[in-house]
């Protein structure tokens, strides 16, 4: 349900506490959250697309134009309806006409050079270092990835956590590092794009020691059946013929 679903994603963070971001799923544009700035997401969109950094009140009125317009004869018919009616009834008339757009809303990590997206397979970690385009705060969509760069254990760690807590066969997480934490930005359990694996050069794996990078190329039908039998296995399901 999380899939290309942001509002979803909010709703299933915030119920079970996971993510380490502040977040929220509204639907009213004017109702913006907490301080400026924080990042407005349009609940379908892959990539980059619908994503918007919200500095002040002018850029909420702009992205609410561009989202949500009120179209020219409705604007005339509240003008007209404000002369008609006093405060009150004006402000309850023209709230069922303000143009109420579902979306969902992130506290901003500033200074952010790049993220990353992890998939979990089973026990398997395929990573890929996706570097923020140059004058903008977005990573995902920039096409400027590295699938050589190694990822920090700590990022690691923190994608076993989330993932301990989804309890999902595959999951895929895009993952921000501040260099005081790391937070979640996205994620998507079942359903998701697969590039990371299929152009991954290698994949991690948690053992006694830590975590260890297991080189060559990966099969995604074989990942797919290695991620659920490890599933099946963890939960003690048998499989009947």
């Amino acid at each position: 349900m999380a899939y290309e679903n942001k509002g979803f994603q909010e709703i299933y963070r915030k119920l079970h506490d996971f993510g380490n971001l502040a977040g929220d799923y509204r639907f009213d544009l004017e109702d913006r959250f907490r301080k400026f700035p924080y990042v407005l997401k349009t609940i379908t969109g892959a990539g980059s697309s619908g994503v918007y950094l919200v500095k002040s009140e002018n850029d909420l009125r702009k992205i609410r134009r561009s989202i949500s317009p009120i179209g020219l004869i409705r604007r005339f018919i509240l003008f007209m309806r404000k002369l008609k009616l006093d405060n009150e009834q004006y402000i309850a008339y023209s709230y069922s006409y303000k143009g109420l757009y579902r979306h969902a809303v992130q506290e901003f990590i500033p200074n952010l050079e790049c993220d990353y997206k992890v998939l979990i397979f089973g026990e398997r970690f395929f990573s890929l270092k996706r570097y923020v385009r140059k004058g903008d705060f977005r990573a995902s969509g920039s096409g400027n990835f590295d699938f050589s760069a190694p990822t920090p254990d700590h990022v690691l760690d923190f994608a076993a956590s989330i993932a301990a807590k989804l309890d999902a066969p595959q999951l895929s997480l895009d993952i921000a590092d501040s260099g005081d934490a790391c937070h979640l930005i996205e994620y998507q359990a079942l359903n998701f794009g697969p590039t990371t694996l299929t152009l991954s050069k290698g994949y991690y794996r948690r053992e006694e020691g830590g975590w260890t990078w297991m080189a060559g190329p990966s099969d995604l039908g074989e990942a797919y059946a290695h991620s659920l039998a490890v599933y099946l296995d963890k939960h003690d399901i048998k499989a009947t013929a």
